[in-house]
This record gives structure tokens, C-alpha cells and sequence, in this order.
């Protein structure tokens, strides 16, 4: 159970790669980190791609919280900023769920960091435990 976490992002990674096609060498570069790292120590992530898991809400901005009660509370200091593709899609069958996304985590200046260029999002489904994609680049 100490590794579960570590390996569920792991696998969700390996599946956020089959996305990529036969460029696989895109894959070699994405980090499993958590949320809490990105929020703790984002210069050491900026410019990297990774896999985070966290409770995603869309409205003007879509956000990826720590947990939903830090959603619902709007708690800013425990969330980074998701970026919308420039294809306008609103990420609408991922909001209000827990999700993997796998993206370039970017710190643009001290006050504002996010994830730009998504890749994927997937989320596991309640019911089954089988993860499902939300978004696909």
C-alpha cells in the first residue's frame, strides 16, 4: 500500500505515452511529481514535463487542486492553473473528477505557475477502477 500511489501515476504515465505514437522518446521525459511538489518547489520543476494527479475544476480557468474540499474551498495556495488547448476544448468530461494530467509544468514568474501544453488527462472511474481519457492531444 506504501507504493500504490507511486505506481498508480507510474502506469497512468505509461498510458499517457501510448498517446505519443511511435515517437516514444517524448516519454522518457515525463516525471511522475504530486501536486504538493509542484506547489512547494516549482523551479525545480519548471520546463519539465509531468504526470500529476489532483481534483480538476473548470470554469473561467481550469484549476487542479490538491483534493475536491480545497475545490470547493477555492484554496488557490493549495491548486496550479491548467491552461486550455488552443483548440478551446473546456476539458468538460474531466472537471469534477480526480485526474492524471500530463503536461509542461511552466513557471512564467514567482507568482503564477501552471501547466501549459496538455497532453492527456485521464480519470479512474468510481465504478470499474479503469482509467478513461478525458482529453487527448
Amino acid at each position: 500500500m506504501k507504493y500504490f500511489g507511486k505506481t498508480v501515476v507510474g502506469l497512468l504515465v505509461l498510458i499517457g505515452c501510448s498517446i505519443v505514437g511511435p515517437d516514444l522518446s517524448r516519454c522518457d521525459d515525463i516525471y511522475p511529481v504530486s501536486l504538493a511538489q509542484l506547489i512547494v518547489s516549482p523551479t525545480e520543476w519548471s520546463g519539465r514535463t509531468v504526470a500529476v494527479f489532483g481534483y480538476l475544476e473548470v470554469g473561467l480557468e481550469p484549476v487542479l487542486y490538491l483534493t475536491r474540499n480545497h475545490g470547493i474551498g477555492e484554496d488557490r495556495s493549495s491548486a496550479i492553473s491548467v491552461e486550455r488547448p488552443d483548440s478551446g476544448v473546456l476539458f468538460e468530461g474531466c472537471g469534477g473528477r480526480y485526474v492524471t494530467v500530463i503536461a509542461r509544468f511552466l513557471l512564467p514568474n514567482e507568482l503564477d505557475s501552471g501547466l501549459y501544453d496538455v497532453v492527456s488527462m485521464t480519470y479512474r472511474s468510481e465504478e470499474t477502477s479503469a482509467s478513461t481519457k478525458c482529453f487527448n492531444r
